[in-house]
């Protein structure tokens, strides 16, 4: 594996966990909305 991969894979797992806490965060906060 090259350097050049093992970045763009590295920025893609930390893309993915930033999306991934966003979704949860959205879920979080979408249902107490719907509530009010």
């Amino acid at each position: 594996m090259t350097l050049q991969a093992n970045i763009s894979k590295e920025t893609k797992a930390v893309k993915n966990q930033e999306v991934y806490t966003h979704v949860l965060l959205f879920k979080m906060t979408v249902p107490s909305r719907i509530r009010r």
